[in-house]
């Protein structure tokens, strides 16, 4: 009885056909205690029951069984989400929460239920992707693509646009450790700022667009997370086929090549952030903690909730967009953590993040990518 209530396939017709792939995902969340309820950053900021992981989950369940009208405001709790999978930790099934909303984030869309905010991230995009654009060809001229490139070097939109210090520090450093010819891939989106706001297709799109570039690359190196994550996992759950083992974060990169990384002069001291999508999200834990230390010349410190269970830093998932006060109140929790543990220095191998806790604290946020590049130049 209660295995038939929990998850019946033919129970009948969805309402919200995107769904349809996750129905196994939001029926579990729907009959669950809600045990996960403390893991998501969303809901603690906002001291909301509405954006629970349960909560989120259930009314997408409701809304496709057909029990639940989708108003707006139900809609607009689906995009309480960062995308940060701590949620997915804390859970028995470890049940994709995130990809679930996403779709449900879709149908809003094309029932004209989804917030104006949402609406505008899907509107801007193009726009985002000029901008992109003129921004990469102002700091990658000709000289950035080596002659038969061997390696590419992805930096990604956020960073060529907001953080183009740590993207010309990424190229470098990849430039110094890969020892190979690099080409640059500024001119093109993962689309994952489609995906999180509700256009599926317009991300499979992107994605191939961005998979088609990468493609003859014996390695591909990339800047944000958040990009790697949406080319390398994402991408396989919309149907296309990525050069997975060919794809690497920088702290990856650095790892393997840790004997061309020299200490910095005078060592430091450095708190470390795990990004959401680099760490529960690709697995990637300790190469950055390895070159870290060593770059450093100290132990690298860390957060009280860190790895696995580490907070989000509130830059996913459009937030910044679509709800920057409960993005802003995300970040201001992470840094009081740092505060709780001694303050000091943060360093994070995200864009994103690094961006989100320096816009909400006061201790300095230093980009990995620019201590790697400073430890890795000949002229020092």
């Amino acid at each position: 009885m209660y295995r038939k209530a929990m998850y019946r396939a033919d129970r009948m017709a969805d309402n919200l056909p995107l769904l349809e792939p996750f129905t196994k995902q939001h029926t579990y969340c729907a009959y669950c205690p809600k045990m996960c309820r403390f893991s998501c950053p969303v809901s603690v900021a906002q001291s909301s029951e509405t954006t629970t992981p349960w909560a989120k989950m259930t009314s997408a369940h409701h809304v496709n069984d057909g029990n639940l009208d989708m108003s707006e405001t139900v809609a607009a709790s689906w995009y309480g989400c960062s995308g940060c999978l701590r949620c997915r930790t804390h859970c028995t099934h470890r049940n994709e929460v995130a990809a679930t909303l996403y779709a449900a984030r879709a149908e809003a869309i094309q029932q004209g239920r989804a917030p104006t905010r949402a609406v505008a991230v899907l509107q801007e995009h193009k726009r985002r992707e000029r901008n992109a654009a003129l921004a990469a060809s102002r700091l990658y001229t000709s000289s950035a693509t080596d002659a038969q490139p061997d390696v590419m070097y992805f930096p990604g939109c956020t960073a060529n646009v907001l953080c183009a210090d740590e993207s010309v520090a990424g190229w470098r450093a990849t430039r110094a450790l890969a020892d190979a010819p690099v080409q640059v891939v500024a001119d093109r989106c993962c689309g994952l700022p489609l995906l999180e706001a509700g256009d599926p297709n317009g991300f499979r799109r992107a994605a191939t667009e961005a998979l088609l570039a990468i493609s003859t690359a014996r390695l591909v190196v990339f800047l944000d997370p958040g990009c790697l994550h949406a080319l390398k996992i994402e991408s396989v759950r919309h149907g296309l086929t990525p050069p997975a083992d060919r794809m690497i974060h920088l702290s990856e990169l650095a790892a393997q090549h840790i004997d061309r990384i020299e200490p910095l002069p005078k060592p430091m001291t450095a708190r470390y952030h795990d990004p959401c999508r680099l760490g529960r999200g690709l697995g990637v834990y300790e190469a950055p903690r390895r070159v870290l230390a060593k770059i450093l010349a100290s132990e690298v410190e860390e957060f009280h909730q860190c790895r696995h269970d580490s907070i989000c830093s509130g830059g996913g998932g459009q937030l910044p967009r679509t709800d920057p006060q409960t993005a802003a109140a995300i970040a201001k929790n992470r840094v009081a953590q740092h505060a709780w543990v001694g303050g000091g220095n943060i360093v994070t191998a995200c864009p994103g993040s690094a961006r989100q806790l320096s816009k909400n604290g006061n201790d300095p946020v230093l980009s990995f990518a620019s201590l790697l590049e400073e430890s890795c130049r000949e002229d020092r």
